[in-house]
């Protein structure tokens, strides 16, 4: 009977879904002897880590819709939980640069082999607290950040660098554009002139967001 109506289906014209394979949750150790969770989504030799702004109380898992669209792009997908996340209050602990260190490490332990990262607001602090390391790794392919500064950080960084952030998030605009200014080639800066800060803007630029951040990161390999 269940042949009959996939058949049917199939004469009929109606497209079949396909089935959504769930991402695999993951545990990483990290050099200062913490232990963070995240999920993987999909397995290419081209990775995206993504780490969440600090009012994300679910961690990772706010990154869900983001990470089934560039999964289907064939680009891996690491969704970390920062130390101290998914949390009911808020957590105010230190050391989350060595969360993306570690979360890296872990991409190149899977085999990947051109990774970029995100951070977006607290996540680009993190990110840009652990770039001297990273720049080290041959496996970086770039950097993301969205609402997230440090002039210091981004001065020597020979890395791809995507800054992206609103013109009307205030206190944020002026050090990206700074840190943007002050970074080496090579670089870009993807300034809307609203739409919120951090990961709010993948909700009012969208199609935007999302086009910009999968052309930089298949732009690696090439």
């Amino acid at each position: 009977m269940t042949h009959f109506w996939i058949a049917l289906l199939l004469t009929s014209g109606v497209p079949l879904l396909a089935a959504v394979k769930e991402p695999e949750p993951v545990q990483i150790k990290t050099a200062d002897g913490k232990t963070i969770t995240a999920k993987l989504y999909g397995e290419s030799k081209t990775a995206l880590i993504l780490c969440h702004g600090r009012n994300y109380r679910n961690g990772g898992e706010s990154f869900t819709e983001q990470c089934r669209h560039f999964e289907q792009k064939g680009i891996a997908c690491l969704a970390i939980d920062f130390r101290g996340y998914p949390a009911e209050s808020l957590p105010d602990v230190t050391g989350k640069e060595q969360d993306v260190i570690a979360a890296f490490d872990f991409l190149v332990q899977r085999g990947a082999e051109w990774i970029c990262v995100l951070g977006s607001s607290m996540g680009g602090f993190a990110l840009l607290d652990a770039l001297a390391v990273l720049q080290t790794k041959r496996q970086l392919s770039g950097v993301i950040l969205l609402s997230a500064y440090h002039p210091a950080a981004c001065r020597g960084a020979r890395c791809r660098k995507l800054f992206i952030v609103a013109e009307t998030d205030a206190g944020f605009y002026d050090g990206v554009r700074a840190t943007y200014e002050s970074a080496v080639e090579p670089k870009r800066l993807l300034k809307f002139p609203d739409g919120g800060h951090g990961q709010s803007l993948f909700r009012s630029r969208r199609d935007e967001m999302l086009n910009a951040i999968s052309e930089f990161v298949e732009a690696g390999p090439k």
